[in-house]
């Protein structure tokens, strides 16, 4: 074959239809993926700004807590602490322990109990004294 035959069938196959649509194919799926990519990166900025976000309160916790245990490992602050969670006096001090009768605990609290259960504890101690079984 010579080359200008080779040529021209080269210029055939480049010119053809089916060349045509697979260029089309290849620039839709180019684009496919070029969206593909900006929706993923448009996601992971939405997500990174949140977590800066959350990164910027957590630091902000935790310079408080740090204040705080700061202050507690200091003997003002230990004192404080144990003041308001224990009655502690210091030597010499007076303190005032007020009673408010309203504010009595669960456990002293009397609650009434069901009648079927009473009828039950009461036949059980019949049955258990008066009878041998």
């Amino acid at each position: 074959m010579s080359i200008f035959q080779q040529q021209k069938l080269l210029a055939k196959v480049f010119y053809s239809w089916s060349m045509f649509v697979f260029v089309v194919i290849v620039i839709l799926i180019t684009i496919n993926q070029i969206l593909s990519f900006y929706n993923k990166d448009k996601v992971i900025q939405k997500k990174l700004n949140d977590n800066r976000e959350k990164l910027q309160i957590l630091e902000l916790e935790l310079d408080e807590k740090s204040n705080s245990y700061d202050f507690l490992i200091s003997d003002r602050g230990n004192e404080e602490y144990l003041r308001k969670v224990f009655p502690l006096a210091k030597d010499g001090e007076k303190i005032i322990i007020l009673y408010n009768p309203t504010t009595t605990p669960l456990e002293n609290v009397a609650t009434t109990t069901d009648f079927w259960t009473n009828t039950k504890k009461k036949f059980i101690f019949f049955i258990d004294k008066y009878t041998n079984l």
